[in-house]
């Protein structure tokens, strides 16, 4: 299953940070971080609860 588009700025910019590729802002963006976190804990718990 593959991420909503919606999210994908905000993994792909987590990522570049890790990676060194790029400055972390994502402080800056704690609105977008808190719905991907919410969807992605809501994506485990249907997951575990299979």
């Amino acid at each position: 299953k593959r991420l909503p588009a919606q999210y994908q700025p905000v993994l792909l910019e987590a990522k570049q940070a890790y990676l060194g590729q790029k400055e972390d802002h994502l402080a800056s963006r704690a609105d977008h971080l808190e719905e991907f976190i919410r969807f992605v804990k809501g994506e485990i718990i249907k997951s575990v609860g299979k």
